[in-house]
């Protein structure tokens, strides 16, 4: 056979064959057709995915700002309600939809102490293709947190991530709002500043107290409750942060980027309907909260009910006990 010249590379490429192999098990086999097949859907719909997520992240940045709104207009219900839920246990039911099919289900139940700074939550999710247990757990001043595929479970410390939960909760009570203690809890100090959002959050505060240019408010007697529901405009509060909100990002490439999708999907956005609603009971606990956006004939919606307040049970599984010692984190 003539030899290969020296500026080409062999037509055929040689397995390494020194490196050990791990034989993949049929149920490896599928879930990766499973994950290739959810990548191609994704690809295949990438700009209204892109644009339904770039929305939702806008819509859950107003709500924290709805949420710490000081007074007492329907936001300050919402205060109120949301924190007395998250005082006691109870049971819940989250559904994610697109256009009336769900796509993720999450049913279970919280139990927060927060004179004894201990949470514990254990619940049960449904991604259609898959399904999964989670579990979190607070004992002698530490947090874990998990989740159980087939049977097995894989956990890991959160003990951190659960004293900024309880930094960013008093605070919350109280109706003020802790911009640090939140990014900190959500992973992203290192790309935003706590100073900046809570100048931003004080500036909007007013704007969204009302029905005016950023939002229209309504609210109905209903059974057992209270309604609330809130029409948001968004394109209203995407120009004021494109405006107002450079500082916030700390690098500029991320404001940038922040930039150029709200300029990509500014038709998106001054045709999309925003919704959010919810209901405060008899009692004063929060028991009904959704969101729902609807853009370019494709309807995105988050439901939760709450129920059971102060008589739901958290019953943590032996097994999730036992891989918290296995893995040595107690």
């Amino acid at each position: 056979m003539a030899e290969q010249p020296n500026n080409k590379q062999p037509y055929f490429q040689p397995f390494d064959v020194s490196k050990p192999v791990r034989p993949r098990k049929e149920a490896e086999l599928i879930e990766e057709r499973l994950a290739i097949g959810r990548r191609a859907w994704l690809q295949e719909h990438k700009t209204h995915f892109f644009i339904a997520i770039g929305i939702a992240v806008v819509v859950l940045f107003a709500l924290f700002i709805f949420i710490y709104a000081r007074s007492t207009n329907p936001m300050g219900r919402l205060v109120h309600s949301a924190s007395k839920d998250f005082g006691t246990s109870f049971d819940y039911h989250i559904t994610f939809s697109r256009n009336d099919n769900p796509y993720m289900t999450y049913d279970g139940a919280v139990e927060v102490n927060r004179g004894a700074h201990t949470v514990n939550a254990y619940y049960s999710a449904d991604y259609v293709d898959y399904t999964y247990k989670g579990a979190l757990m607070t004992e002698d001043n530490n947090a874990f947190k998990g989740s159980c595929y087939q049977e097995k479970w894989s956990v890991e410390d959160c003990t951190n991530r659960a004293q900024d939960f309880f930094e960013f909760d008093s605070d919350f009570k109280r109706g003020d709002f802790n911009g640090g203690a939140l990014l900190r809890f959500l992973g992203l100090n290192t790309k935003y500043s706590a100073e900046e959002l809570e100048k931003l959050e004080s500036r909007f505060r007013s704007r969204l107290s009302a029905s005016g240019d950023y939002v229209t408010i309504r609210k109905t007697s209903v059974e057992g409750g209270t309604e609330f529901v809130y029409e948001i405009k968004m394109n209203m509060i995407c120009e004021s942060l494109v405006e107002e909100g450079a500082p916030l990002f700390y690098r500029s490439t991320d404001y940038d980027s922040f930039k150029l999708l709200f300029e990509a999907n500014r038709t998106e956005l001054e045709q999309a309907n925003c919704t959010m609603r919810y209901v405060v009971d008899s009692h004063g606990y929060l028991s009904e909260f959704s969101l729902t956006v609807e853009t370019d004939d494709e309807l995105y919606a988050m439901d939760c009910e709450m129920s059971n307040f102060g008589t739901a049970e958290v019953n943590i599984p032996d097994s999730f006990k036992e891989a918290v010692t296995a893995e040595g984190l107690k």
